[in-house]
């Protein structure tokens, strides 16, 4: 008999010990735990380490309240003007009323992530995609608006979302591709027409000013050849009569004698 309520003792003892055990909590900085006293909403505890009592207090949920990120992306969806389109974000945000993360959700991580995805989908709905990708900063304020009044409900503020991919078909890429070029190509020829039309002006001030002075041309030609020849010696130039001329000692110095080709001090 003594044996018996010896055992007994020992096992009320353990029983004791679990449960003292499993009152002590141990909660991190940046965590917070949400009471339940018989089932009713108490308050928070936390950080450190804190005291449960047994059958009578139940923690209801570890809330994390540092900013978490959480990746999300709509199902193929149509944007405004009929292109099938995936696109992937990140979502950062922060749990700032932890009473209300508590009661007003059941979970809410998932339900933040699916207010995301959901709000995602509706906001490509009424965007054509030449928004899209052109105003990815404009669409990323507008995700953070939306998904924001959806979650403030239960707590959770939306820090900032960053779209990270936008998936549009195969097909439709290489049409892209397509106009693009095309529209270089015709940014190039305008350019090389303006070009044109600038040096055929240099051109007709030019021939101006060598029809109004011989002499001038006649040192022209001279510097034709010089950049002719400066890079091969054994360049052979067959050069007309007149150019022969224009070489000669004596014309080169009456040129250069010339009041019209001595520049103004």
């Amino acid at each position: 008999m003594g044996y018996l309520a010896l055992g007994l003792i020992v096992i009320i003892a353990m029983f004791v010990l679990i449960i003292l055990a499993s009152s002590f909590k141990v909660v991190n900085e940046w965590e917070r735990l949400a009471i339940l006293n018989l089932g009713k909403y108490s308050g928070l505890k936390g950080p450190g380490l804190i005291i449960l009592i047994p059958i009578v207090q139940s923690i209801a949920t570890r809330i994390d309240m540092r900013v978490l990120a959480s990746r999300f992306q709509s199902e193929t969806t149509l944007t405004k003007d009929g292109v099938a389109v995936t696109v992937q974000a990140v979502l950062f945000w922060k749990v700032i009323d932890p009473e209300k993360a508590t009661l007003e959700v059941s979970n809410y991580r998932q339900a933040v992530e699916l207010a995301a995805q959901t709000s995602l989908r509706d906001v490509i709905g009424r965007m054509k995609l030449e928004m899209i990708l052109s105003n990815l900063e404009e669409l990323d304020l507008t995700l953070k608006e939306s998904i924001g009044r959806k979650v403030l409900q239960w707590g959770v503020e939306a820090k900032t979302v960053e779209i990270r991919d936008v998936s549009i078909p195969v097909e439709l890429q290489e049409v892209m591709s397509r106009s693009a070029q095309a529209d270089r190509e015709k940014q190039a020829r305008i350019i090389y027409g303006e070009a044109e039309i600038e040096a055929a002006k240099k051109f007709v001030e030019a021939s101006q000013i060598y029809a109004s002075n011989p002499s001038a041309i006649q040192l022209r030609a001279m510097s034709i050849m010089y950049e002719a020849v400066k890079s091969d010696q054994n360049t052979v130039i067959i050069t007309p009569s007149n150019v022969a001329d224009a070489l000669n000692p004596t014309v080169l110095a009456t040129a250069w004698a010339n009041p019209a080709n001595i520049k103004k001090e």
